[in-house]
């Protein structure tokens, strides 16, 4: 998804950050440890939380020695644990489809002149996505001369 490590971007006037070495629309909202990514004009989230956590428990609850930490005059240290997660973990998924209007509201703040202004046109309540709207109800028409126009349809195999 990344050029590289991910080299992530706080967006300005959001509470968002995008991915600016990739070129496909991913934002991260830290606050919501949620990842979201626009592919074919359609949205995904994942959230990124780690898919296993590793804990590190005091030595005699590891070895299996229950008696000898059950009579101990000191209680055992409490269990830490620890979790890590990369970017790369969080791409894995599972990615779940979100409509455009359940967004969270940093994405209709997104400035239109930032690099990744393009995705306004798929988010409802933004004037792009009013604009696009209305675009895509003006006809697209061509004329075409058919004494110079000319097709041969190609097929892959047989």
């Amino acid at each position: 998804m990344s050029v590289g490590e991910p080299q992530w971007e706080a967006i300005p006037g959001t509470d968002l950050s995008y991915l600016k070495n990739s070129s496909n629309a991913a934002f991260f909202q830290p606050a919501a440890g949620t990842y979201y990514v626009m592919l074919s004009g359609r949205w995904f989230s994942t959230k990124s939380t780690p898919p296993a956590v590793a804990a590190s428990a005091p030595a005699p609850l590891v070895s299996g020695l229950w008696g000898k930490m059950l009579s101990a005059t000191k209680p055992p240290a409490k269990p830490t644990v620890t979790a890590t997660l990369s970017v790369a973990d969080a791409f894995k998924g599972p990615w779940t489809y979100v409509s455009p209007d359940q967004l969270p509201e940093g994405f209709r703040k997104i400035p239109p002149s930032f690099s990744q202004g393009s995705v306004l046109a798929s988010i409802p309540g933004t004037q792009e996505a009013e604009d696009a709207a209305m675009d895509a109800e003006i006809p697209q028409t061509t004329v075409i001369d058919k004494k110079k126009a000319s097709f041969k349809a190609t097929y892959d195999g047989e």
